[in-house]
């Protein structure tokens, strides 16, 4: 069974939360309230290199 969840934080504020040197895409982006996966998602994450960034991410799910 697929689930859906919601988004009510804004880029602005999810950019906030991971600190000042979070980068971020270029994108508008709005609260969601029916999120579903193959949608896309801003999400507060360390990269590679160690440094803060909020990614747009798909979200999918993995069979078993």
């Amino acid at each position: 069974m697929y689930r859906r969840f919601t988004q009510v934080v804004k880029a602005r504020e999810l950019a906030a939360l991971c600190g000042p040197a979070a980068s971020m895409p270029d994108t508008a982006w709005m609260a969601r309230w029916n999120g579903a996966p193959t949608q896309a998602f801003l999400v507060c994450r360390l990269d590679a290199g160690g440094r803060r960034g909020v990614p747009l991410l798909r979200w999918d799910l993995a069979p078993s």
